[in-house]
Formats: C-alpha cells, sequence, structure tokens
C-alpha cells in the first residue's frame, strides 16, 4: 500500500576543525592579508569551511570537477589568504574569480560541442507550461515553465533526431533537428478536436476501464531496471515571499517495475539551495523532500485508488476524454465513495488503447481535509489547509516512463510572536530529462544519498551555465525576480557537502 508523505527532520552537520587563527573583533580581512595557520595533510573542504567560519569568505564550485576530499600541506605558519587560495585552486587545475567576498573556482575553458535548442510555446500568444519537449529517439528531453520557456541541450549525433512537442489536449509537432536554426522557436500549439463518438462512453465503462488498468500495471511499465536523470526543485514561501529555494540534479536508479521488491537509489550530481538569513527552522521540517518524490511514482506503490483491494471506495465517472501524442486519453474523475474511508479526488487519464495509466492530479476531498492533519507531526500551531500532486507518465515503444512530479502543501501557521497567521506554501517538482534504459548501474551505498537529504547552501545568483552539461527546468520570469530581490539581500551560504 502507498505511504502517506513524511516531513524532513532537521539533519546536524559537524564541520571539520582547522586551526586557522580568527581576526580579531571588528577587523575587516583580504585576500592579500597573511593569516596564522597550521595545515598538514588536510582536506580542501576542512580548510574552506573553516575559511568561510572565520573570515567570511564563501565559495562555489562545480562539484563535478572540483574534488574537496583532496588532502593538500605546507609547512608555512603563516600564509596569505590569496596564496592560500592560489594553491587550492591550482592542485584542482582551476583559476579563481573574487565577487565581494564570494571565491569562485572555474576550471579551464573548453571548446564546447553542444548545442542548446530554446523557445517559447503558446496557444494564441498566451504561454502553455508543462508541455513536452524532447528527442524521439533518446528520450532526452524537458517542459516549458510558466512562460512556456524551454531550453534543451544536444549533441552533434542528435542532429538527424526529430524533436516532439507534445502536450494534453493538443497536437503534437515534429521537427526536424537538423532544419532548426540557432535562434529561439516560436511554437504555435493547435488543439485536438474531439468527435461526439469518443465522448459518448457509461459509468460502468469507467469502473471496467480502473480494473483493466491496475491489472496492467506490471505489463506496461519497465521491465528492465532505469536510470532517470531528473531535475528536482524545492521551495518555501511566506505569504508569499520565498524563504527557501533549492535546486539539484540527480540520477535515480530503479529496477525492473514487475519486480516483487522496488530498489530505488538516489545520487546527487549537482546542487544549489539558498535560504533566507532569518529562516525559521520550521521551513526544513515541512518541506516535501525526496523521499516524496519516490512515494509518488504511484504505478509503484499504488494508492487506495488504484489498488485492487481498495479501488471499490471511489465512484469513477468519465468525462470527455483527450487526446496525447495522437493517443485517445479517457480522463476519468474520481470521489471517495459515501461511508468509505477513502481521502482523495482527482483526475486519471489512461491510455485508452493500452489501458495504462499516462498521469493523475489528486488533491484531498473537501470532507476529508481533516485527514491533512496526518501529514505533520503533532503540533497544534500548524494547520495544514491543501495538498495537491501531480503525477505524469510518457511513452516510448508501447512502454510508460517517469516524466515528472509536482507537489502543493499549503499551511497556516500561528506563531505567537506574530500578531497574524502566517501562510506558508511548499513546492516541489521532479522531472526526468533523461532516461536509461542501457547503461544503468545500480549505484554504491557510498555513491547514495539519503532520500530526506537537505541539500547545502549558495549564494543566489540564477546562471543558467551552472549546469553545464545538465538540461534543467528554468523559473519564470517573476519567480527569479523574486529570488533576486530576497537573496541577494538576505542569504547564509554554506559549501557543498
Amino acid at each position: 500500500m502507498w505511504q502517506r508523505n513524511k516531513f524532513l527532520s532537521i539533519a546536524l552537520i559537524t564541520l571539520f576543525c582547522v586551526n586557522i587563527a580568527k581576526p580579531t573583533l571588528g577587523q575587516q580581512t583580504k585576500l592579500s592579508d597573511t593569516i596564522s595557520i597550521e595545515i598538514e595533510k588536510l582536506q580542501i573542504k576542512q580548510i574552506l569551511d573553516s575559511l568561510s567560519t572565520n573570515y567570511n569568505y564563501y565559495f562555489s564550485y562545480n562539484p563535478e570537477q572540483f574534488c574537496v576530499t583532496q588532502k593538500i600541506s605546507t609547512n608555512a605558519k603563516k600564509i596569505q589568504l590569496q596564496q592560500l587560495v592560489t594553491l587550492i585552486a591550482h592542485g584542482q587545475h582551476m583559476s579563481f574569480t573574487l565577487k565581494n567576498r564570494h571565491i569562485i573556482f572555474k576550471p579551464p575553458k573548453t571548446k564546447n560541442t553542444s548545442h542548446s535548442i530554446t523557445g517559447t510555446i503558446t496557444e494564441n500568444e498566451i504561454p502553455i507550461p508543462n508541455v513536452s519537449v524532447y528527442l524521439k529517439n533518446s528520450m532526452r528531453g524537458v517542459i516549458t515553465n510558466q512562460d512556456g520557456f524551454f531550453a534543451l541541450k544536444y549533441h552533434k549525433e542528435f542532429i538527424a533526431d526529430t524533436l516532439l512537442i507534445s502536450h494534453l489536449g493538443y497536437k503534437t509537432q515534429h521537427l526536424p533537428v537538423g532544419s532548426l536554426k540557432y535562434e529561439p522557436l516560436n511554437i504555435q500549439l493547435e488543439k485536438h478536436n474531439i468527435s461526439l463518438d469518443e465522448i459518448i462512453v457509461t459509468a460502468t465503462t469507467a469502473n471496467n476501464i480502473i480494473k483493466e488498468t491496475i491489472e496492467n500495471i506490471p505489463k506496461t511499465y519497465p521491465h528492465h531496471a532505469v536510470c532517470y536523470t531528473s531535475f528536482y526543485r524545492e521551495e518555501v514561501t511566506k505569504n508569499n515571499n520565498y524563504q527557501y529555494f533549492s535546486e539539484a540534479i540527480l540520477k535515480i536508479f530503479k529496477n525492473s517495475y514487475a519486480g516483487i521488491f522496488n530498489q530505488e537509489h538516489i545520487t546527487r550530481e549537482q546542487s544549489r539551495t539558498f535560504h533566507k538569513a532569518n529562516n525559521d527552522t520550521l521551513l526544513l521540517k515541512i518541506k516535501a523532500g525526496l523521499r516524496t518524490a519516490l512515494l509518488l511514482d504511484i504505478v509503484r506503490y499504488q494508492p487506495d485508488f488504484l489498488h485492487t483491494k481498495t479501488f471499490t471506495n471511489y465512484i469513477f465517472e468519465l468525462i470527455e476524454p483527450t487526446y496525447q501524442n495522437n493517443e485517445l486519453i479517457f480522463k476519468v474523475r474520481f470521489i471517495p465513495r459515501p461511508g468509505s474511508e477513502a481521502n482523495y479526488t482527482g483526475i486519471l487519464l489512461i491510455d485508452a488503447k493500452r489501458k495504462a495509466l499516462a498521469g493523475v492530479t489528486f488533491e484531498y476531498a473537501e470532507n476529508r481535509t481533516h485527514k491533512l492533519h496526518d501529514l505533520i507531526n503533532k503540533n497544534t500551531t500548524i494547520i495544514p489547509t491543501g495538498a495537491k500532486y501531480t503525477i505524469r507518465y510518457r511513452l516510448k515503444k508501447d512502454t510508460y516512463y517517469l516524466h515528472f512530479i509536482t507537489t502543493q502543501l499549503d499551511f497556516t501557521i500561528n506563531n505567537k510572536c506574530e500578531s497574524e497567521l502566517q501562510r506558508y506554501r511548499t513546492k516541489s517538482s521532479l522531472y526526468v530529462v533523461n532516461t536509461d534504459t542501457l547503461n544503468v548501474e545500480k549505484p554504491t551505498i557510498k555513491e547514495r544519498i539519503n532520500p530526506q537529504i537537505i541539500f547545502s547552501k549558495r549564494h543566489f545568483h540564477y546562471e543558467p551555465d551552472f549546469w553545464g552539461k545538465y538540461d534543467y527546468h528554468m523559473p519564470s520570469n517573476q519567480v527569479i525576480e523574486d529570488l533576486q530581490r530576497m537573496f541577494n539581500t538576505e542569504s547564509t551560504v554554506e559549501l557543498t557537502k
């Protein structure tokens, strides 16, 4: 059975100590200043942590290219800060730049062999979010943001591939990659018309469709191990003001969906997180977390409305169907059956030909909102007011693969120190940007991360180039403006772990 959402507990981080003398109170240290230091075979991470703590310098680097576990030594009892940073940079074959008190390590420039396809997708000049944009033969792709914008990277070997533009209810567009120019695309989508014969359905048919869909789950999803490269984001707002914003590139290993035991492991390729200096520790407890994103792969962890023993607790109704990738999709609305223990209401998307689940959007029913208290630890000051989830799968050669998962949780908090209730909203989103079914290896124990991890912090300045070779999901322009305003003046910074 499906597990309910669990919230993160705050992890304690133990910092290593390096014998670097602190400046006297009120002293402003410069890179040219000399410091007292004793270093003998210490990891770079330990040294940078100490410099951050004692001298308020902060560091950024790409963990794929910067080995923080490398050890360095110096016999000097005193050394200029600049000499110490230069010693670290040269050992990593990198240069560094200084912006205010933020030191950025950069690798030498290499010739860029990849290309990018960018563009905006609209209908009658209105941006369309969550449109799938992917390469037909590679299972690599992205979705559009709230501005209808997307950016997709590809190498020259995909020049003969086809770019597919797909969205529920719209006609799919096919664009040969080789014919695209190196300039932003402006793509207009056209709605897919539904015939009268496709609309005429009965309630009895709805129950049969759901039953057959549940029975087909072992058949329609991967029978082999899969590695999903995913872009992950967490957001927390308080009264519509950002308090926390985290992004990461993850690789998620999943064994066969037909297996008896579920094996799922996550490795982190790259990440950054920002939160306000006066951050309420509660924010770290109410984030949705990676664990929730795993549990919301609902063909793997069937909720009660998709479980053979409990789906009869719901009333199912077929509503107007639609199309996805020129395939007919049944839309099935469901609500709790009166007198049952069911909690959710929502809409299922069923592939009419294969009787396979293509997606679902669901939330707590109006008369089940008291069940929202199960989402949090017992705390009378936290009042949950809503929880909404969206999951989509993508078809490839008669097999459906995970496409994206989004969550939204709403709370009000009665803080005695504040006169009014504070409104919090937490969001998490996981977008699969590449699906690998060939070169799949289970990560080692050392490589895996805890799915309840709190990502490390970085000073905020939104740079798309930060993600390097990886595809990403850019926030909307409004979100970027809000983040720049909030985090340029109020931010905490720590090193990547």
